[in-house]
């Protein structure tokens, strides 16, 4: 895709050996020059960002988290990685086994060349994320401390 460009986001790439071997790697990739690496992206400039891209990826082994959302909330399609937590984003996004490349690379290259699925999942996205306000989120915390220190009808225990 001769058009496509790959911004890499996040603080991996900063310092560390961990930066230092992605670094490697892009280097002898085939168009490297069409791959950036803007490391960290402040938080006042990410809906920018989110809203520019086509696609936005977290092909992440530990769930789906509040970067996916920020992306879907900006009406961005997005790929997550397939884990307990992100079935609650089923339809709304592709998810992919993580550390499946091939899987990975199928469906960045899926999303990027259809248009009528690029627009679905935009829409699909952004009324998902109406469902994650932090409003909602205080209330089930809220709730989930109340029945956790709620004492139990026929089982009152003393802790001292």
């Amino acid at each position: 895709m001769p058009d496509v460009e790959l911004v890499l986001g996040g603080s991996v790439f900063a310092t560390g050996k961990e930066g230092d071997y992605i670094r490697g790697v892009l280097a002898q990739c085939r168009n490297s020059e069409k791959i950036r690496q803007v490391g960290h992206i402040p938080e006042s400039e990410l809906p920018l960002q989110y809203s520019a891209a086509d696609v936005a990826v977290f092909p992440s082994h530990t769930g789906f988290g509040l970067p996916t959302l920020e992306a879907m909330a900006c009406g961005t399609p997005t790929i997550a990685g397939r884990s307990l937590d992100a079935v609650v984003l089923e339809g709304a996004t592709i998810l992919v086994e993580p550390g499946d490349v091939v899987e990975l690379a199928t469906a960045i290259t899926k999303v990027l060349s259809d248009d009528g699925l690029r627009r679905d999942l935009s829409q699909t996205g952004i009324g998902t994320v109406k469902r994650f306000s932090w409003e909602r989120m205080a209330d089930k915390l809220i709730s989930v401390y109340r029945n956790v220190g709620a004492p139990r009808a026929k089982e009152q225990r003393r802790c001292f």
